[in-house]
């Protein structure tokens, strides 16, 4: 709708509020036609470069970003006119090449609305060009808004928007590109008159913001220069990987190219009596990555550190160090997650939801409950656009990358590019073809990634190397081994990898330490085991990226192997118990867009390694002897055992004594959780509920008047089979004739 605004322009001043200032200094570059920065409360529309602001409405006096600074609050119905002094240019009758530099603030009323920050159309009987939307993120549907939601923390940011119409439409926030927009037409409704109205929107969508400086150029700005305007950035936030019990590789980011400071303090007390340096990488515009691996720290100790990169620092932090490798007694814990892609606000509330489920399961202080993060990968919407990894990563991670080191195995989505690797440090368990794929310790548990982009016979002598040395290490209890892609996945039967199911499950069945293979690509939960040997299957798919509800693809099948598949998204938290050299996993979810829930678990399994005893070996009591009609119902005895039952197998042979090519091999699972209910419930659907696992029924396929055999066998929750019963034999006699 349209609003009709106060012809008289308001300022309310608060007496103390600030003293009149300069705002923070800043070098502009060349083709600045206007500037204003708010900071006298008499005159807060003056221009500091150019023409003065022309009020519609009223605004408010409020503190601005910085002590000195001045700002002002401009609230719904209230925008300035702003003659902003750039001739036609590009190739048109209007202006088709400019810069808006915003220094702008969404304070907590306005979070979750729309704020429009610009409108080209002076009669403002439209939609704005730019807004801040219900998350956070910036843009407009015509070149899309951004993956980053810089606005949702209620903070000051350096937005600029370069515009170079028919070419291109990028958008900046405190010196880092976070979206490079769908380019607009020549002279179309992105090009400018005469004047440019800001914060102004045609029906109400212009909620209140703040700002403390405008500035509009009359050409698109570089990404280097816009980089070397910089922003509010705020603290530098660290993060920790390649984790040992004597050292760890801390990294953090910065935006000017000429910020080539590494500077770790750190020390076992926050007076931070130790140093480090490190070294630096210029990416890109905008994106500087430092490194320091602060080297000869005590095994299993906290440390306070401190990045610093010239006058900027972090806060200070805390992590502990790995164990020995040869500790023995207490808990190490290890979340797993992936597929966080192309969604950081959902990709942020996993993270939240992993450190509030460790608050309430095992305490404060994430450095103490918590050992390490794995991520299987397809971090970035893609590898090869440097400006997705900090807002889809390295920020949503923010919160807990800081105290407990992140682990990544390179998924599809990375797109084996160079910033995926120079920003992941692996060198130093790295393979035979460096940091694609590699090994780690955390105390008896081996951790193996391995690269099913690349796959290759190179790699898997190495993993077979590699699993053969930890089956022979007595200090080595288990073996986890995690890559992007599925051997199987149920809800997306096309992610599957022919070489991860083919080639890498069967070296892994070949050595019992192996508990675990994990997974993602698939966007979901899914839950499995291999048939025979004590391998646990677990897809973490859910960690951010949009999930494919069930139905959306019409090849979807029901594997064997899996036993449940949830399309929803979520975490796992294993609790390595190493007195009981047992573990626990439970996973937590959030469920999804149709079926939304509270951080809440959907499932668990484990694994003991003592005092185990396998279920005892069943009877075969049905069929035996002559039987005369189909369908016949193979009964077995009871299922006994210390652990709950997890599966029964029944096979059928036409050839007693020989299982070697049965007719009949069929295993089924306590659940086959497959599928859901229709809307608006959409709850999962479990196939084999009720289903009795020491029956089977079989209609057709066994030969007439032939001797035949068949056994049974149970496996518990604890991946072990009992042995196979004694067979029975049985002959279907033919029907009788009428």
């Amino acid at each position: 709708m349209n609003r009709n605004c106060f012809a008289a322009f308001t300022f309310m001043l608060f007496a103390g509020l600030f003293s009149a200032g300069f705002a923070r200094a800043i070098n502009y570059p060349s083709g600045l036609t206007g500037a204003w920065e708010f900071d006298d409360p008499s005159r807060p529309t003056a221009a500091a470069t150019g023409i003065d602001l022309t009020p519609t409405g009223a605004c408010t006096a409020v503190e601005g970003p910085a002590p000195g600074d001045g700002a002002v609050e401009i609230g719904v119905g209230s925008y300035f006119a702003c003659d902003h002094g750039v001739t036609t240019n590009g190739g048109g009758t209007f202006v088709n090449e400019y810069t808006i530099l915003m220094d702008v603030c969404v304070p907590e009323e306005s979070q979750g609305a729309y704020v429009s920050l610009f409108q080209t159309n002076p009669r403002n009987s439209d939609d704005g060009e730019c807004f801040v939307n219900k998350s956070g993120a910036v843009g407009i549907g015509d070149t899309g808004y951004s993956a980053s939601t810089p606005f949702a923390d209620k903070g000051w940011h350096r937005l600029v928007v370069a515009v170079d119409l028919g070419s291109s439409y990028r958008y900046y926030c405190d010196g880092k590109p976070i979206l490079d927009g769908t380019s607009q037409a020549v002279d179309g409704g992105f090009s400018l008159g005469n004047s440019l109205l800001l914060f102004a929107d045609n029906d109400g969508e212009d909620n209140t913001v703040r700002v403390g400086r405008v500035a509009i150029f009359n050409r698109p700005l570089s990404a280097a220069e816009v980089a070397d305007l910089g922003g509010y950035d705020g603290p530098l936030l660290p993060y920790l990987q390649q984790p040992k019990p004597d050292s760890i590789t801390i990294n953090w980011e910065t935006t000017k190219s000429n910020e080539t400071e590494s500077v770790l303090r750190y020390g076992t007390t926050p007076a931070l009596e130790l140093s480090a340096t490190g070294d630096v990488r210029v990416l890109g515009a905008g994106h500087v990555w430092h490194r320091v691996q602060p080297t000869g720290l005590q095994p299993d100790t906290q440390y306070y550190y401190q990045c610093k990169t010239g006058d900027r620092t972090s806060d200070v932090q805390v992590f502990r160090t790995f164990p020995p490798e040869n500790v023995s007694t207490g808990h190490l814990r290890v979340v797993v997650y992936g597929d966080s892609r192309s969604n950081p606000a959902r990709h942020a509330q996993v993270i939240r939801s992993i450190r509030e489920t460790a608050e309430k399961e095992f305490g404060a202080d994430m450095q103490d409950q918590l050992d390490l993060v794995i991520n299987v990968g397809d971090i970035v919407g893609w590898g090869t656009n440097l400006a997705y990894y900090t807002p889809e990563y390295f920020e949503p991670v923010s919160g807990l990358a800081s105290n407990v080191p992140f682990m990544v195995c390179v998924g599809n989505h990375e797109a084996e590019n160079s910033y995926y690797y120079d920003y992941m440090n692996f060198e130093d368990f790295g393979g035979p073809e460096g940091e694609k794929y590699y090994a780690f310790r955390l105390g008896p548990i081996r951790f193996v990634a391995i690269n099913s982009n690349t796959k290759g016979d190179q790699q898997l002598n190495w993993l077979s190397d590699t699993l053969a040395a930890a089956q022979t290490n007595d200090a080595i209890e288990w073996v986890i081994v995690y890559s992007h892609h599925p051997g199987h996945t149920e809800l997306w039967p096309a992610g599957n990898n022919w070489w991860v199911q083919n080639r890498v499950i069967p070296t892994l069945a070949r050595y019992d330490k192996v508990c675990g293979l994990y997974y993602g690509h698939d966007h979901c939960l899914s839950f499995g085991a291999h048939p025979d040997a004590p391998i646990h299957y677990l897809l973490s798919g859910g960690g951010g990226a949009w999930i494919d509800p069930w139905g959306t693809y019409t090849n979807q099948q029901d594997y064997a192997e899996i036993y449940k598949t949830l399309d929803y998204f979520g975490y796992t938290i294993f609790d390595f118990d190493l007195d009981a050299r047992s573990y626990v996993a439970k996973t937590y979810s959030l469920g999804n867009l149709e079926k939304p829930l509270n951080n809440v678990q959907v499932d668990e399994f484990y694994q003991k390694r003592i005092n185990t005893t396998p279920p005892e070996k069943p009877s075969g009591l049905a069929p035996e002897g002559k039987v005369r009609a189909l369908p016949l119902v193979f009964v077995a005895s009871p299922y006994a055992g210390v652990e709950g039952i997890m599966s029964s197998q029944f096979q059928i042979t036409a050839t007693p004594g020989d299982y070697a090519n049965p007719l009949l091999d069929i295993r089924r699972d306590r659940e086959n959780v497959y599928g859901d209910t229709a809307a608006p419930d959409h709850n999962p659907v479990d196939l084999n509920e009720g289903m009795d696992l020491s029956r089977l029924s079989v209609s057709n396929g066994l030969p007439v008047g032939q001797s035949c055999g068949w056994r049974v066998r149970y496996r518990d929750q604890n991946l072990q089979w009992s042995d196979w019963s004694q067979e029975q034999t049985f002959i279907l006699n033919a029907p009788a004739s009428h």
